[in-house]
């Protein structure tokens, strides 16, 4: 199962055990900052469940293999585009998605109605023996109360019905959210960005003060590390900001080579916050602070 695609070896093991054991979750949490490999795991999972051909694979012969493509609920593209074959809505207007799989996606906040749509979705019947997938592809954005309208059919999911949480951000979730889903985690993917020594040597200056306690020193290298000239068409604020990302993208892939060798609780909540923290920095947060945090946090404790 998932040969066609690069998933974890921990969660093809978990997901291939439970469709052949019949122990199917009723609720995935996908955890990890490789979205897209997360994406494609669930569509190869739906594929699997509903395939009428075989039990151990997707066979991509039979109507549900053929036709996997979700329902979706919000669309980036205007409503009537009519021509991009990545529109979901269009190719449910060609009848051509699935009506059994339900992919929630958003660039923005996700409020309580399409949480209350999902649940209806649930609830509708199927035919017998077929499984109801729904998939929120950016859960970290979903609303407090939007989480809290998910907690009672995560809790009592009805029967052959699986939904699934993909987030960059696994401490985003409400602890109820969690601890009602089986947690996946997927490490990133082999280092694009190397370690320079220069960043090597700063990451671990500043543990060092940190951890004992040397806020002078520790202020002075953030400070020295944050100035940075303007570039030509670049104000100093956006190089300040490119500079600070690119420090903390290479923390991050060095954690990962750690966590592959040494893997632990602690060391994936780290390379989870890192990711968070590059996605406060896209947001225009300051730099100084995203930095402050992510070093009062007590990360990185892996040098």
């Amino acid at each position: 199962m998932f040969e066609k695609i690069s998933c974890p070896s921990s969660v093809v093991k978990t997901l291939s055990g439970a469709v052949q054991s019949g122990t199917v979750a009723g609720a995935y949490i996908f955890a990890g900052p490789d979205r897209d490999i997360k994406y494609q795991t669930a569509l190869e999972f739906a594929r699997i469940l509903n395939c009428k051909a075989s039990s151990d694979s997707a066979c991509g012969r039979c109507g549900s293999c053929l036709n996997p493509n979700p329902v979706t609920l919000f669309c980036s593209k205007k409503k009537d585009c009519g021509t991009e074959s990545s529109c979901r809505l269009c190719l449910m207007r060609e009848r051509k998605s699935n009506p059994d799989f339900l992919l929630i996606t958003s660039d923005k906040s996700l409020g309580i109605d399409p949480c209350k749509y999902l649940i209806h979705f649930m609830t509708r019947k199927s035919a017998p023996g077929v499984f109801k997938i729904a998939v929120i592809r950016e859960s970290e954005l979903l609303s407090v109360d939007a989480e809290n309208s998910l907690l009672k059919i995560l809790e009592e999911p009805p029967e052959n019905c699986v939904i699934i949480l993909i987030t960059s951000s696994l401490h985003s979730l409400l602890p109820t959210i969690r601890s009602r889903a089986q947690i996946l985690r997927f490490p990133p993917e082999s280092a694009v960005v190397e370690m320079t020594d220069s960043d090597l040597a700063l990451a671990t200056a500043l543990a060092l003060f940190r951890d004992t306690s040397r806020w002078k020193e520790l202020f002075g290298a953030l400070k020295k590390f944050q100035e940075v000239p303007a570039k030509k068409n670049k104000t100093a604020a956006a190089v300040k900001r490119e500079k600070t990302h690119a420090f903390i993208e290479a923390l991050m892939h060095k954690g990962a080579a750690v966590m592959k060798k040494n893997p632990s609780e602690r060391l994936s909540y780290e390379i989870e916050y890192l990711h968070t923290c590059c996605g406060m920095l896209k947001k225009q947060r300051m730099p100084n602070v995203v930095l402050s945090r992510l070093l009062f946090k007590g990360i990185p404790s892996f040098l």
